[in-house]
């Protein structure tokens, strides 16, 4: 998966960043992170806007000013920790393994419960009919040609 698994956000869109692409995590020279997406849209809009025209624009969360070009983007490691999504796929994979194993269990129970009866049901025959449980002599067959 591309999104990045360090459980942040964009602060503008709130979707998790991505480690490539049009979302990738990115930060302006005061250190606030976002989407690239959404940061350099957000930058332009700002810049764009007849009463907020002007040279530079800002950060949306501090307002300190910062242009596209100042946008960096931040590489994150699949080892800097779990995104929310990723922790709910294995949460999910735990308790379907869960599931399977608790049905496993009742097959087994269910199958040692069934020879115990046959068992039990061949003691009661052999201790009634002693004998009727041996294994009758084999048959011989006469082939002639």
């Amino acid at each position: 998966s591309d999104v990045a698994h360090d459980g942040g956000r964009c602060t503008l869109c709130s979707l998790p960043w991505h480690r490539s692409g049009s979302h990738q995590a990115c930060t302006l020279p005061c250190g606030h992170l976002f989407g690239l997406s959404c940061i350099v849209a957000e930058l332009r809009r700002r810049r764009e806007t007849p009463r907020e025209r002007r040279e530079r624009s800002e950060c949306p969360i501090c307002r300190q000013g910062a242009v596209e070009q100042q946008v960096r983007r931040v590489f994150v490691t699949a080892e800097a920790g779990s995104d929310e999504l990723q922790q709910r796929r294995r949460r999910e994979e735990l308790d379907a393994e869960l599931l399977r194993e608790e049905e496993l269990r009742r097959l087994a129970a269910e199958r040692r419960d069934k020879a115990e009866r046959r068992l039990a049901e061949l003691q009661a025959v052999a201790v009634a009919q002693p004998g009727a449980l041996s294994t009758p002599p084999p048959v011989a067959v006469l082939v002639t040609s």
